[in-house]
């Protein structure tokens, strides 16, 4: 459907604007008085948050869901990863750099690469390839169950609520969306997955392209 189509890339441009938009406007003040840099400071003051926190403390809630099934396609060692980005020697560097991020430890659960002898590369070339096809996988069939639920009387309701608007008060529909788009992105702990949840939305006609903008 052309259509659906139109509609959905105009979505998810929507977001990519406001990227592009927020990059041009912050990085020259942040370039020239440092103000992203004192904010933070100051959070992390206010909060008390230092690097000896415990990190099992932050709850991540998509991990939770994903892990069993990435942990079993692959396992990256992590220790070599941080050496890669630590190393100053370029020798020590070059070392690293030849050893395999894939685990091939016995002691860890298996996964679909282990003790394969395949290179990095090729691993990632392949994971590249199964992430795709995963990827379009579950939006077609987002899209064909948005649309077998979102039908009659259903479809009605919420189009008007994600639609929001009050005529007596234009502006603040716009805010409470925002809010909520923010919310669901702390939650998720990613912008692109709230993006990428409302695009089809969009595509199908439930949400206003304008509306967009302060979800996203």
């Amino acid at each position: 459907n052309r259509d659906e189509y139109r509609r959905a890339f105009a979505g998810a441009t929507v977001h990519d604007c406001f990227n592009l938009l927020t990059v041009l406007v912050l990085l020259p003040i942040e370039a020239v008085t440092g103000m992203l840099r004192h904010i933070s400071s100051g959070l992390v003051d206010a909060f008390g948050i230092t690097d000896d926190q415990d990190k099992g403390s932050k709850v991540d809630f998509l991990k939770v869901i994903t892990k069993p099934m990435t942990s079993r396609l692959v396992q990256v060692d992590k220790d070599i990863v941080n050496s890669v980005a630590k190393a100053t020697d370029q020798a020590k560097l070059e070392e690293l750099l030849k050893k395999s991020m894939i685990v091939n430890k016995q002691s860890k659960d298996s996964h679909l690469f282990m003790d394969t002898g395949m290179s990095d590369s090729v691993a990632g070339a392949l994971l590249l390839v199964i992430s795709l096809l995963l990827l379009s996988t579950c939006l077609i069939l987002l899209v064909k169950t948005l649309q077998s639920v979102f039908r009659g009387q259903a479809a009605i309701w919420m189009k008007s609520l994600l639609n929001l608007e009050f005529k007596s008060v234009p502006c603040i529909a716009d805010y409470i969306l925002i809010a909520f788009g923010a919310g669901i992105t702390i939650l998720m702990q990613s912008s692109s997955i709230t993006t990428s949840t409302l695009t089809p939305l969009v595509g199908i006609g439930l949400i206003k392209l304008e509306k967009m903008f302060p979800f996203t």
